[in-house]
């Protein structure tokens, strides 16, 4: 019962840090294509 309920809070803590690390990670990722993003457009502008 008690092995149980531990491996079900275990479970339940380890999917909260994936998905926190995963957000984090998506997060981060989100920024550094706008920051590409950015850099390209300027370099174009600049070409032009």
């Amino acid at each position: 019962m008690t092995e149980k309920s531990q491996t079900k809070s275990g479970v339940i803590l380890k999917t909260k840090l994936f998905l926190s690390l995963t957000k984090l990670l998506f997060g981060k990722n989100q920024l550094f294509k706008r920051e590409k993003l950015q850099k390209y457009e300027f370099f174009m502008h600049q070409k032009q």
